[in-house]
């Protein structure tokens, strides 16, 4: 058995070791704890190279160029570029980078995209229609595309469950692989925000933190089945 768990183990960390630079995108939960430590967990292996921006608020059409415009984050911005330190600035007036511009630049082998809770409350055409454009520019590009889904909270019981068919189904049909985080999630009926796991006083950052590492499971997993490792 600890064979097989060894094996495994080196199997997915062969498999991130092909795919050396990540480039990580996402909203409030990446500029929190969660983002901060998947940042710090896709980084632990000496050949990978993650550069990591996260804008709160932010939904895939602020990081789409078709947009036409540009999305200052009031609530918080979060920066760790390949080879720099952290950046978290809170309050916040940053621009966020236009996801065709990071490509270009950063020429990643894989993206992990953490959005999707701010496309609550759009419409279903919305929803797919941003959602498609961003999952194809990266797919166009060359690079491998891993979505993970926003997680359980207390505030969106009721839209959370209709969200996520049309994630999933919108960025699964071009090709990205899709994590869901509402096994690794679970909100406490009192607490915090009712959104962020950031804002929970007593054992919030470990939650984060916690659901980072399953995700960071998951995209190992990911991408292993994606190259038939």
């Amino acid at each position: 058995m600890m064979r097989l768990a060894l094996f495994v183990l080196l199997s997915m960390n062969a498999v991130f070791a092909a795919n050396p630079r990540v480039l990580y995108i996402g909203d409030s939960h990446t500029t929190g704890a969660f983002g901060a430590e998947l940042d710090r967990l896709m980084r632990t292996l000496p050949s990978q190279e993650v550069a990591t921006y996260g804008s709160c608020g932010s939904a895939p059409i602020h990081w789409n160029t078709s947009w036409g415009k540009t999305y200052n984050t009031k609530c918080g911005y979060y920066e760790h570029v390949l080879n720099g330190k952290p950046v978290s600035i809170y309050p916040s007036n940053n621009a966020t980078p236009k996801l065709e511009n990071l490509l270009n630049t950063l020429k990643p082998n894989t993206v992990v995209v953490a959005l999707g809770a701010n496309m609550i409350g759009n419409s279903d055409a919305q929803i797919e229609k941003q959602t498609q454009e961003m999952a194809q520019a990266i797919t166009k590009f060359g690079a491998k595309c891993i979505w993970v889904g926003p997680p359980n909270n207390r505030m969106n019981q009721t839209a959370l469950p209709m969200l996520y068919p049309l994630i999933q189904k919108t960025v699964e049909s071009v090709g990205c692989i899709f994590v869901d985080s509402r096994p690794y999630t679970k909100y406490p009926a009192t607490g915090g925000d009712g959104r962020h796991y950031d804002s929970i006083k007593n054992g919030g950052k470990k939650m984060a933190q916690d659901w980072a590492a399953a995700t960071n499971r998951g995209l190992r997993r990911g991408l292993s089945l994606q190259n038939g490792t």
